[in-house]
């Protein structure tokens, strides 16, 4: 059973830990209090002898944050990469995250790895003052 993909502290984990309700726990960097947050998933699941998974599906930096993670976890089990390209993992990096042969590369460059595309930004970028109507 895997569960944690709705949850955002890492105390909530510890609760759903200490109710026994999953072996395998999931966490979103871009929910978890992020980097720290998951890695501190990554530690209390580890101790209690259960498993940790990445859950990412928004952008491409999120999902370099929890390739990066998955790296360290060593009670990860698999690292699920959205298979349908989409503009904020596809467009708004210079090299899209993708998987080859079954594996993905965890980039040595500095920070995630990712080159941001400024123009993808901007081009989704929402304004809360102006709207399309405006």
């Amino acid at each position: 059973m895997a569960t944690g993909e709705r949850e955002w502290t890492p105390a909530g984990y510890q609760r759903l830990i200490d109710l026994g309700v999953a072996d395998i726990y999931l966490a979103d960097p871009g929910r978890v209090e992020g980097i720290t947050g998951v890695k501190q998933v990554i530690e209390i699941t580890h101790a209690a002898h259960l498993f940790f998974n990445p859950h990412t599906w928004s952008s491409a930096i999120n999902t370099m944050a929890a390739v990066h993670l998955t790296a360290t976890a060593p009670n990860y089990i698999v690292f699920e990469l959205k298979p349908v390209p989409s503009p904020l993992q596809y467009e708004l990096v210079s090299e899209p995250i993708e998987q080859h042969g079954g594996w993905v590369t965890v980039p040595d460059k500095p920070g995630l790895g990712l080159e941001i595309n400024e123009a993808v930004v901007h081009k989704y970028l929402f304004d809360s003052v102006s709207s399309p109507r405006d």
